[in-house]
């Protein structure tokens, strides 16, 4: 059976962001074992003027266990790694990403095959 995985990207705090989850799930490799285990973390970066990170510290993550610890590193890396993030405003942001996972339907329809 086929899983979908989700990753949820908010702006706890700062100034406006246009971060999407793509913006860092694109650098994320989430490993199969940390799938399912209901995982959030919480990183705080400061944006230079031109999107980059020039700051990021990991302020809190669950499952508080290696799985937990490895997922936040692998989060933290991502967002490093994605920035710049060019639309994004100059600033302190607190962020929380979340992995949720669930089924993939078993057909999705096409356009016009209904």
């Amino acid at each position: 059976m086929k899983r979908l995985i989700f990753l949820t990207l908010c702006a706890l705090s700062g100034p406006a962001m246009a971060l999407e989850p793509n913006d860092v799930q694109k650098c994320w490799n989430i490993m199969p074992t940390q799938i399912g285990i209901g995982a959030e973390v919480e990183i705080d970066i400061v944006l230079a003027a031109d999107g980059s990170v020039s700051k990021a510290e990991i302020t809190r993550y669950s499952p508080d266990n290696d799985l937990g610890y490895d997922l936040a590193r692998g989060a933290y890396r991502a967002v490093i790694a994605c920035s710049p993030y060019v639309d994004s405003e100059a600033g302190p942001v607190s962020l929380r990403l979340v992995v949720d996972e669930q089924e993939a339907p078993a057909s999705i329809p096409l356009p016009g095959s209904q």
